[in-house]
């Protein structure tokens, strides 16, 4: 006889199994609204920023991309140093899935150029993230991405934590 606890995890384990694998595609198009936070970190002080970014996806196989990506975060400091900015950025490169199931980890890497108060910098931003999806077309994930940046003028480096609601498209 089944207790309430064991049907419920079958019943949990059946809903989140039933869609069975992903499928990617090398035709697929993916775009991406990102809201989160970003750290600045330099050797003076640390700074906390809100905002998000866009991303637009284009598969060229079934686990690698092409991939675009802009947005911006308004940076707050309480140092003083500057008061409170903001900062943009503007990347391009590529992303490959570790693995296409019902979870999707991709590792990302692209090349860019961020704005801040003293102007326009080039810098590249390194990323980890999963999506899961939640229907063949719609997913819900995170990302986490690494960013060298000039000291001078932003801080040394950004940390961000982003969520991720994409649309993945077949054309």
């Amino acid at each position: 006889m089944a207790t309430p606890r064991a049907t419920a995890l079958l019943t949990l384990g059946l809903a989140l199994g039933a869609s069975g694998a992903a499928r990617a595609a090398s035709d697929e198009l993916i775009v991406a609204a990102e809201p989160g936070y970003l750290r600045l970190s330099s050797t003076e002080a640390s700074q906390n920023a809100v905002g998000g970014t866009a991303s637009v996806w284009l598969g060229l196989t079934d686990a690698l991309w092409l991939a675009a990506s802009g947005g911006g975060f308004q940076v707050l400091d309480e140092t003083e140093r500057r008061g409170t900015f903001f900062a943009w950025e503007a990347f391009g490169g590529l992303v490959a899935a570790l693995d296409v199931f019902r979870v999707v980890p991709y590792l990302e890497a692209m090349g860019g150029v961020v704005g801040g108060p003293e102007g326009v910098h080039p810098t590249l931003r390194l990323g980890l993230g999963a999506d899961y999806l939640l229907t063949p077309s719609l997913s819900l994930g995170a990302v986490a991405r690494y960013r060298p940046l000039p000291e001078d003028d932003i801080a040394a480096s950004g940390l961000s934590a982003q969520l991720r609601l994409a649309w993945r498209l077949e054309w």
